[in-house]
């Protein structure tokens, strides 16, 4: 469930300002720096990894017989150390070749799959901002897209940015100071929303 969330508040931060100011030129100077952003910390991630693997500091399989996660979790760090791998998975496999059933069994970061969606889901909003994003039928658009990308992650940045979208008009900012006045309503949402989403096996759709 945190990783759709994330997905959503990167599409609702990505398009924020273009909602707020209607400059195209947000959205072309965002692209071009949208990869080094995303490169850099996931380079960072893997460097790190690397370095506490060559020195013996993961302790996943010690872990794994005590938590009898032997399938998941002792299968991380069971690799010899290669700076070369690291710097490639934190430039490349990381955003163009991470196979999650392959790719997680040398990773180090094991995480780094959520970086293939964070790109692409980045320009699938730069794209529809460039296309769609001062039009009036972008609400038609929004539920075309809801229908053709309802069940995988990238749902969650269309959902990301209908939220900017609405927050960032008039009536949006009515609903804001609705809820302000509220909290016990904005709570009951958050709780609902945890729990459909942690309840049902697929929560991530909800």
């Amino acid at each position: 469930l945190a990783v759709p969330i994330l997905f959503m508040l990167s599409a609702y931060v990505l398009s924020y300002r273009f909602f707020r100011d209607k400059d195209s030129s947000i959205v072309v100077a965002s692209a071009f720096r949208r990869y080094i952003r995303l490169a850099i910390p996931n380079l960072a991630s893997a460097l790190l990894g690397y370095l506490f693997l060559r020195n013996s500091l993961y302790y996943s399989a010690q872990a794994s017989k005590l938590t009898l996660s032997t399938s998941w979790l002792g299968a991380f760090y069971q690799f010899e150390p290669n700076l070369f791998l690291a710097v490639k998975q934190g430039l490349w496999d990381g955003f163009f070749a991470y196979i999650p059933e392959v790719t997680y069994k040398v990773s180090y970061n094991p995480t780094m799959w959520t970086m293939t969606y964070e790109l692409a889901g980045s320009f699938l909003v730069f794209t529809f901002l460039t296309l769609f994003g001062v039009s009036a039928k972008r609400y038609i658009v929004y539920i075309a897209m809801m229908f053709i990308l309802g069940k995988s992650h990238y749902a969650a940045f269309i959902f990301g940015l209908i939220i900017s979208d609405v927050h960032n008009s008039e009536y949006g900012r009515n609903i804001c100071q609705y809820l302000e006045r509220r909290n016990w309503l904005s709570w009951g949402m958050i709780g609902a929303g945890f729990m459909i989403g942690d309840y049902f096996p697929d929560g991530r759709n909800y």
